[in-house]
């Protein structure tokens, strides 16, 4: 009775421990649709067939000569993301135009106010521009381009410009002019400023960096004017 019901236990804990295969249904290269049995066998689900479209999707093809999708439809694919073209920055060109300046001076003007004589004084710079001649394009300097220079002295300070004459250049390849820059004031003598300087940003003249001359104030000649402009 024992060794009975220990058979009975054994057999049912050996079914309880086989897998229970289940029939599956798979695609033959033909497009065919079987079923696989678990017992080894095997069997056609229908007469139709399944194909693959191009981009990706699979249609059922009936006897009937009638066809449907056999999954939904998949996403679009979403165009790749690419950054917007880049905006084309203004190249400068290597320095096309040679700045130097021809000479300086230093216009005083006294004035007498009761027993006591103030002067007032002004300096005034004479620059040559030159284009070269592989320039690629004229040079044109406007007013409102000349009011970008700065006048400063050796001493750090620094000078108001209040007149460019000619107002404008436009200076083809190859060409030179030249200009009269004129600042408010000048180095006073006990200050002992050494030198004055005229910076030039960058891109005002064809320079991609910017220009500083400099004038040592000791050669700058001094004028006595009746009047200051």
């Amino acid at each position: 009775m024992t060794s009975r019901i220990l058979s009975v236990t054994l057999a049912t804990l050996a079914l309880c421990s086989t897998p229970q295969l289940l029939a599956s249904d798979i695609v033959t290269p033909e497009g065919r649709e079987i079923t696989l049995n678990p017992d080894g066998s095997w069997s056609y689900k229908s007469d139709d067939r399944i194909v693959t479209t191009p981009d990706g999707r699979r249609i059922r093809i009936r006897p009937d000569n009638t066809w449907e999708y056999t999954e939904s439809a998949p996403a679009p694919v979403a165009a790749p993301v690419t950054a917007p073209p880049a905006v084309a920055q203004p190249m400068m060109m290597p320095i096309q135009t040679q700045l130097s300046i021809r000479d300086a001076s230093i216009e005083s003007y006294p004035k007498t106010l009761g027993q006591r004589i103030k002067t007032g004084s002004q300096s005034v710079f004479q620059i040559d521009a030159a284009t070269s001649l592989n320039s690629t394009q004229p040079i044109t300097v406007s007013e409102s381009d000349f009011s970008r220079i700065q006048v400063s002295d050796s001493d750090g300070n620094s000078y108001k410009v209040i007149d460019i004459t000619p107002s404008s250049l436009s200076l083809a390849p190859g060409a030179q002019a030249t200009f009269s820059l004129r600042v408010d004031s000048s180095p006073k003598w006990w200050e002992r400023v050494r030198s004055m300087k005229i910076s030039f940003p960058a891109g005002l003249f064809g320079n991609s960096t910017p220009v500083t001359l400099e004038y040592l104030v000791k050669n700058m000649e001094k004028v006595t004017v009746q009047e200051l402009r």
